[in-house]
């Protein structure tokens, strides 16, 4: 993974190239610490011993002239002719170095460039500037590569705002080429609201310059929005400072652009969620507030708390709930807290809560735990279902007193049917007539079919429905009573299944099987024969079910059509798989087997299949 500089190591790099370079203020020449001392030794020493030695002659012809001895004169012209020597010597010294030692340094530069070496070569300050100059041209090369390559836009501009150098970088991060950006103005490739930044921090920068305060190698990060060449904008992040000549004035601006654009989307869609957060967390009706987990401390609360509760903020800020006393048991606070330490989260918790003025309030609590810097806490949002549990025990109520008013309808209506099968019953004893007995009896064995719903149905916990199996148990218990057949001549096989029906199924079901089972009880078995009755009642898919009865008796005659039989049993059959809306499959042979199949009756006179 390559090395991505940041905006401050490229700005300080960039900062560093002109030191350099830059001679010393108020100097043309470079010159290093010892070079300028043995200046000052040639400069000063030599004038020096020159003089001295003209004051030490004088001194002597002055003294020795009054010997009027020529030996003394000679010595004198002697020595004098030595000093002369010596202070013409040490004037030629120092001319010549101070020639060598003090050339300008342009000079030894553009000898360097022509490669004329040998006119500076071997001088201090030639292996110095030699060195100075490969550092220099090193760290171009790597400042060219670093510019060119690294991401992020390198520039500088004037104090004009016009443009001096842009990296290359600039057509990855805006569309425009170099030569493009160089044409345009500041104010053209950057949005209204980001230009006023800038002459803000422009403003700003150039009055501090002016007091003289602040550090010169200061800078200034801004995020700034561009416009790109395709007419969108791109964020960027800038770090700013001052160009400055030799004597530190300001002079220009240079800059590092980087694109977060990824990340200021990024915080967007932060802010945006942050914001949708506090919008709804402010005006929800419900309670909401953030406690600590561990000693249930409030952070904050939602006006939705304050309204329920009565509580303003100052009164719960700071405390805990067991502090306000607002938990009427301590016990659903702590079955509230065990749940989060399990889950970390709680669903629909009915608690009772105390208000601030002593009232009882129900509420229908949900929870979640949370990380608040570092620290677990409880987002719990609780709505007031006071007014829900009175309608929902109104409701409870009344829907247990018109239970109680159907039990008792199914009761007295399952009475009247009673009375009415033993009326007909009573009735029957005074026929003497086989024929119009049976009649009776066939009626009174309808009546019982029916009496048998409505009992099943009282006797239930669910009023709406009917245990179909247990109904058919009794009604051809009743049957084989009624007929007199005992079954260990003809054995009753019930295949059914535990489907519970609506009333509107169940009583077509039970007169159905009645007069099927009526008709096989009364003539599949003739002079004591023996055999079976069997009955399958099954469900085949989702609301659609199979009801079948047959017997091994005698069978059924050739010829044989249900819907033209003038037996008012049969028709009957015929007529109630209609009303099903079922379809009746009718076979005979060995014995005789009735198939039907319907979808479950929701309403009376209605089929919904």
């Amino acid at each position: 993974m390559g090395f991505q500089p940041t905006s401050k190591d490229i700005m300080n790099f960039y900062a560093w190239q002109p030191k350099i370079w830059r001679p010393p203020a108020g100097s043309g020449r470079m010159k290093s610490k010892p070079d300028i001392i043995n200046g000052l030794n040639f400069r000063i020493i030599a004038p020096v011993v020159f003089i001295l030695s003209l004051i030490g002659v004088g001194l002597r012809v002055f003294v020795f002239g009054a010997l009027r001895d020529y030996q003394v004169r000679f010595i004198n012209y002697a020595y004098l002719t030595t000093v002369l020597i010596l202070a013409f010597a040490a004037v030629l010294l120092y001319l010549l170095l101070r020639w060598n030692i003090n050339r300008p340094i342009g000079q030894i530069i553009r000898s360097m460039e022509k490669d004329d070496l040998p006119a500076c070569r071997g001088t201090r300050e030639f292996e110095r500037l030699a060195g100075g100059i490969g550092r220099m041209r090193e760290s171009e090369v790597k400042y060219r590569f670093l510019t060119e390559n690294v991401t992020d836009i390198i520039w500088t501009m004037n104090l004009d705002f016009n443009w001096t150098y842009i990296s290359p970088s600039v057509t990855r991060m805006r569309g425009y080429s170099v030569d493009e950006m160089i044409q345009m103005k500041l104010k053209d490739t950057v949005t209204p609201d980001s230009f006023r930044i800038v002459q803000r921090y422009f403003e700003e920068e150039i009055a501090l310059e002016s007091t003289g305060g602040g550090d010169p190698d200061r800078s200034r990060t801004l995020e700034l929005e561009f416009i790109h060449k395709d007419g969108g904008t791109v964020w960027g992040e800038v770090t700013i400072r001052f160009l400055r000549d030799t004597d530190g004035k300001a002079i220009g601006l240079m800059g590092v652009t980087r694109d977060i654009s990824k990340r200021k989307l990024a915080e967007d869609a932060l802010k945006e969620s942050e914001e949708r957060f506090r919008t709804a967390f402010r005006t929800s009706p419900d309670s909401i507030n953030i406690n600590r987990l561990e000693d249930g401390i409030y952070i904050d609360i939602n006006e939705g708390f304050t309204g329920i509760t009565g509580y303003s903020r100052e009164d719960v800020l700071g405390k805990s709930s067991l502090e306000i006393d607002v938990w009427a048991d301590p016990g659903d606070r702590e079955k509230l807290v065990e749940g989060l330490k399990r889950t970390g989260k709680v669903e629909n918790m009915e608690a009772i809560f105390r208000m601030k003025d002593g009232r009882l309030v129900t509420g229908l609590m949900s929870a979640k735990s949370f990380s608040l810097r570092g620290v677990p806490h409880i987002l719990s949002v609780t709505r007031d279902i006071n007014e829900l549990k009175a309608a929902q025990d109104m409701l409870t109520a009344s829907v247990e007193e018109k239970d109680l008013l159907l039990k008792e309808i199914h009761h007295r209506v399952k009475n009247n049917l009673q009375v009415i099968s033993g009326l007909m019953n009573l009735q029957a004893h005074h026929v003497t007539d086989d024929e119009t007995r049976n009649i009776y009896r066939e009626s009174q064995n309808r009546v019982i079919t029916m009496a048998l719903i409505h009992e099943e149905l009282y006797q239930a916990a669910d009023l709406a429905h009917v245990d179909l199996a247990a109904y058919i148990q009794n009604l051809t218990s009743n049957l084989f009573q009624s007929y007199g057949a005992k079954q260990d001549r003809v054995k009753l096989i019930l295949e059914t299944e535990h489907i519970e029906m609506v009333v509107d199924t169940a009583i077509p079901c039970g007169l159905i099987i009645n007069e099927l089972i009526s008709n096989s009880l009364q003539h599949a078995f003739p002079g004591g024969r023996e055999g079976e009755i069997r009955i399958g009642f099954r469900e085949l898919a989702r609301g659609e079910y199979e009801l079948t009865v047959s017997d091994n008796g005698v069978g059924l005659p050739d010829g044989f059509d249900v819907r033209e039989t003038k037996s008012m049993g049969l028709q009957l059959v015929a007529l109630l798989v209609d009303q099903l809306g079922g379809a009746l499959d009718v076979s005979g042979g060995d014995g005789a087997r009735f198939s039907m199949r319907f979808h479950e009756y929701l309403e009376a006179g209605t089929a919904l299949y």
